[in-house]
């Protein structure tokens, strides 16, 4: 396995792992969250716990300013509320509820993807 998939598999799992842990800790608290709060948050603790991960484990490889983290989370901001207000619409057609933590996951996963193309085809931040 290249170091490249294996910065993409802990970043993810990282995500998924934060994700799924404050999915049990809302629930713990309150049994009906509101999904604008769940939204919000699952899609930036998606966002810092993958950057988190790259910054301790790729910090050699990987660059990352403070006014593009900002910015970053700030973008998974508007998409978890967009995907709230989506969550909301789609809950309503099907008659049932919808989370927003897998989504959440994804939208990161996509993000990795994209950002290693961005930067030559690499997932951790290496240069191949």
């Amino acid at each position: 396995m290249s170091r490249r998939w294996l910065a993409v598999i802990l970043r993810v799992g990282a995500a998924g792992l934060a994700v799924w842990t404050f999915r049990y800790l809302v629930r713990w608290v309150d049994p009906t969250p509101s999904v604008w709060l769940t939204g919000l948050l699952s899609f930036a603790l998606a966002k810092l716990a993958g950057d988190a991960v790259a910054l301790t484990l790729f910090r050699d490889t990987v660059v990352l300013f403070v006014e593009d983290l900002v910015w970053e989370l700030l973008a998974f901001l508007c998409l978890g509320a967009l995907a709230a207000g989506l969550i909301l619409l789609t809950s309503r057609v099907i008659g049932g509820p919808v989370e927003p933590y897998l989504p959440a996951v994804t939208v990161y996963l996509v993000y990795i993807i994209a950002e290693g193309r961005q930067r030559g085809g690499t997932f951790g931040g290496e240069r191949r």
